[in-house]
């Protein structure tokens, strides 16, 4: 049975939550605007923290520490949010205790090489292209939605 088989037959396959969800939602929608995405982050004290130490990080090198959701959210972008988002929720369910932490950290393990892939490809293909988020690609095979 493959890997995503397996999780998604797990009688503890977690739930998002409701911020992520809500991001989803705002990602699917055309009409949306930034600021619902940075009041949906607000009503997680926990994710807006765990963004705003992404936007720190050495990986997006911006020049200046971002102190805020309000600044963060449009220096990432919806895109790179919604899928930080999205990977913080279900890697939060994933601690090596969990009986499932095998099949997770293999699921995440094989779509971070499927997204180093596309990146590279993104970039030294026929038509180079600059992909703002790789991590955005994380979960790009087997069915599974972005």
């Amino acid at each position: 049975m493959a890997v995503p088989d397996k999780i998604l037959k797990s009688p503890q396959l977690p739930s998002l939550p409701a911020a992520a969800v809500r991001l989803l939602e705002l990602a699917r929608d055309p009409e949306s605007e930034i600021k619902e995405v940075v009041e949906t982050i607000r009503t997680d004290p926990a994710l807006a923290a765990k963004i705003l130490k992404a936007a720190n990080s050495s990986y997006f090198g911006f020049r200046s520490k971002v102190t805020s959701i309000d600044r963060a959210v449009p220096l990432l972008g919806t895109t790179v949010v919604t899928s930080l988002a999205l990977g913080f929720s279900l890697t939060d369910e994933t601690t090596p205790a969990g009986p499932m932490y095998e099949y997770y950290n293999a699921y995440w393990m094989q779509s971070l090489a499927h997204a180093a892939a596309a990146d590279l490809l993104g970039k030294h293909g026929r038509t180079a292209m600059e992909c703002d988020s790789w991590p955005a690609c994380w979960p790009i095979s087997d069915g599974w939605p972005c």
